[in-house]
């Protein structure tokens, strides 16, 4: 999944997180069960583009997110002695399944990705799934 904040207006808080999300140097250290962030603030893209990007489909378990609005400051609270697995847990802890959105007061969700509340047959509307995911059972 892609996450986009907008920057005007949090580049402070943007730069606090990628110098902490830096601060990892051996990303291969977590276990298969970590998951690794990063952050581009050097390569930013036009709001179209992100808009379009929402609605490309590569990853089918989740959607891409756009959020706006004012960052909270997110701090880590790595120790000096914290080594890279360490750090990984704890940015894990902040960001994992969606963290982010504690720290940010507004998200912009598609239309197209607005699911139908359950129908009578208690099925969701298969139209607004990702093509991947309407014929998935479980």
């Amino acid at each position: 999944m892609v996450l986009f904040i907008q920057y005007d207006g949090n580049e402070k808080e943007l730069k606090n997180l990628r110098n902490q999300l830096e601060l990892v140097e051996n990303v291969s250290s977590g276990d298969e069960d970590t998951n690794f962030f990063d952050l581009d603030i050097a390569n930013l893209v036009s709001e179209a583009c992100v808009d379009e990007m929402l609605m490309v489909e590569l990853n089918s378990v989740s959607y891409h997110r756009k959020f706006y609005g004012v960052l909270d400051p997110i701090d880590f609270e790595f120790e000096d002695d914290d080594d890279d697995t360490e750090k990984l847990e704890k940015i894990n802890e902040y960001l994992e399944d969606g963290g982010i959105e504690s720290f940010i007061e507004h998200e912009f969700i598609p239309d197209e990705h607005v699911l139908d509340d359950e129908t009578d047959e208690g099925l969701i509307d298969a139209e607004k799934l990702p093509k991947s995911l309407r014929d998935f059972k479980i």
